[in-house]
């Protein structure tokens, strides 16, 4: 996703950072995950063993 590119100077690859944050989200999107970024709760609702959410 042209996040990564080969370093000039080794084997290695240098990460764009802002580009690998788009990656990953897309990633994460991808697996059907909700990401919840900057939230802030105090106790997870829950369902027996289950966290169905934020309080």
């Amino acid at each position: 996703m042209g996040a990564a590119v080969p370093e000039s100077q080794s084997l290695s690859y240098e990460l764009d950072s802002e580009g690998f944050k788009l990656v990953a989200d897309r990633l994460v999107e991808k697996a059907g995950i909700h990401a919840m970024l900057h939230r802030q709760f105090v106790a997870p609702l829950m369902d027996g063993d289950i966290v169905i959410g934020p309080s």
